[in-house]
């Protein structure tokens, strides 16, 4: 049985996502050998699957069929995938070949039979929007992994809503327009680095469907296979959203002055690791400004193509928030006043975060490092 060298690539990558998912949830045992590598026969081929604790993702890697399943420790993957061409997967009732060339020089694997799991049933899956892969990206980014009050290390999929909502109690981000499968119920995900993945961003098509407390989500030729959390509390995060009326100043982003933002703000002066402040000084204009500190001289960042409704006033954040948000794709930011949160939005996209207090504005001065956007050609952010 032959594989593209290419595609054993993808599944690593793919499989390390997993298992960095499966280290931060707790995981006692963290060795690459919580990850196992399974060749089933199916009617219309070969089926990988690459299992990492309770997850797992797969795919059709060839048409040949062997006349039972079998599993090896996922380890072998580092050792080829670098290599182009083929692969050559030899099973004999004692061990597992695995053969390659490196500059025409043959190599070979030998590894040990290990316990494999049945195929799972599939469960009817839907079509879903393909946005549907950024959105678990970035609200899986926005969890509180230690949370134990709430499910705040989960994503919220609700189906009557058809939102995606992800929280950790300092910001929330929610993406709406979804049609899912699950119309009567919200489903908790816990929040999963695959998504981040480039080579799932990259479907065209995207399908889930839930089965036995699992999500199972399928992007272009890869499915994986999720478990969900029966239980947990959701905070409201409606509530938090929906109370909100009568924004004292709104700004419109312009997109190339966010992928600034994106790019440099982290550059910003600043010692509070925590927080990482940075102020938004609307003032006529759309200012980014931090205070310097010994080692560090204050900036001020002029988004010149960017404009502001409302009174002269500051606000203060996070700037990892900003700069997530920048990304996510959001057009505008609403303040309703001193400590209330501030909302940005998108295409259906709504991004929530309390601001901070006691952050001062950088005093003028000559010392005072100015950036003014329109100085610098930096592509829109996609």
């Amino acid at each position: 049985m032959q594989i593209p060298c290419k595609l054993i690539k993808s599944a690593r990558m793919l499989a390390s996502r997993l298992l960095k998912t499966h280290r931060k949830a707790g995981a006692a045992r963290q060795a690459t050998d919580h990850c196992v590598t399974e060749f089933h026969p199916t009617i219309d081929g070969t089926l990988l699957v690459v299992r990492c604790g309770d997850q797992s993702l797969s795919r059709l890697v060839t048409t040949t069929r062997y006349v039972r399943p079998f599993a090896c420790l996922h380890s072998w993957m580092k050792e080829c995938e670098a290599e182009r061409g083929n692969i050559e997967v030899k099973m004999t009732p004692d061990h597992i070949d695995i053969d390659w060339q490196v500059d025409t020089i043959p190599q070979t694997l030998r590894l040990q039979h290990v316990d494999y799991q049945p195929l799972a049933t599939t469960p009817p899956l839907s079509p879903v929007s393909t946005r549907l892969i950024p959105a678990l990206a970035a609200t899986s980014a926005a969890v509180d992994r230690q949370s134990l009050r709430y499910a705040l290390a989960c994503v919220q999929l609700d189906g009557a809503r058809g939102t995606v909502t992800g929280t950790d109690g300092h910001r929330l981000i929610r993406y709406d327009g979804f049609e899912f499968p699950w119309t009567d119920q919200a489903i908790l995900l816990p929040a999963n680095d695959v998504f981040g993945s480039p080579i799932l961003r990259e479907a065209t098509e995207v399908f889930c469907g839930v089965i036995d407390q699992q999500l199972v989500i399928q992007a272009g030729a890869w499915t994986l296979r999720l478990p969900l959390q029966a239980e947990g509390r959701y905070p409201d995060v409606d509530n938090v959203i929906g109370r909100l009326s009568g924004p004292t100043n709104r700004v419109y982003f312009d997109q190339r002055d966010l992928a600034f933002v994106v790019k440099h703000l982290k550059r910003f002066p600043g010692d509070d690791p925590d927080h990482c402040p940075v102020s938004l000084d609307l003032n006529g204009h759309v200012d980014l400004a931090a205070c310097g500190d010994e080692q560090t001289r204050a900036m001020r960042m002029r988004l010149s193509r960017t404009f502001q409704v409302g009174k002269a006033t500051t606000t203060s954040m996070n700037r990892h928030f900003l700069s997530h948000a920048a990304r996510c794709g959001i057009t505008d930011l609403l303040r309703f006043g001193d400590q209330q949160p501030v909302i940005c939005r998108g295409p259906n996209l709504t991004y929530v975060w309390q601001p901070l207090a006691g952050v001062k504005l950088p005093p003028e001065s000559p010392e005072t490092i100015q950036l003014d956007t329109t100085n610098y050609e930096v592509s829109a952010a996609s």
